[in-house]
């Protein structure tokens, strides 16, 4: 089986039990059914979440966002969304005050290069976190999701399919 398959299976797995709702063409990471249901975001599944993304970037399946989705790369292409929009999110996230935007899960498919998630590394910075968790909430609400709650976390995590 290839290898990452293996990785979106986990990546569906870890969605699910972070609790992720109702299908969306863009999914959040880490707690966003939790608040559907009233409870808090969850410090364990973050770090469970954080962990997966840090497998990531410690694998060659990934690239920095802006770089990656640059229209120059007429073989890269995203799962569902476009790489524009990709972009888009990028430049947003940066300008939210994100540490690094990358692209995650590229796999090879008939000569291009398909994503379908993103990760953002987040500030320290308390205020800085402010306005990334702001921007993410505007953003869950467009697409009809709860927000992510700031629970110490790493990492945000955003599935593209």
């Amino acid at each position: 089986m290839n290898i990452s398959w293996i990785r979106w299976a986990l990546a569906g797995v870890l969605a699910v039990s972070a609790g992720c709702g109702e299908e969306s063409k863009v999914r959040l990471g880490e707690e966003s059914a939790e608040a559907e249901v009233g409870e808090s975001s969850s410090s364990e599944e973050a770090k469970e979440m954080d962990q997966f993304v840090e497998e990531e970037l410690a694998s060659n399946t990934h690239a920095e966002a802006r770089e990656w989705c640059d229209p120059k790369h007429e073989n890269h292409m995203g799962f569902e969304v476009s790489t524009s929009e990709m972009l888009r999110l990028a430049n947003e996230m940066y300008d939210a005050g994100a540490v690094k935007v990358y692209v995650t899960g590229i796999d090879e498919f008939a000569k291009k290069q398909i994503s379908a998630s993103m990760a953002m590394e987040l500030p320290t910075e308390a205020q800085s976190r402010k306005r990334v968790f702001a921007w993410e909430k505007k953003f869950a609400e467009e697409i009809g999701e709860e927000p992510t709650r700031d629970v110490g976390q790493k990492y945000y995590f955003l599935a593209l399919d």
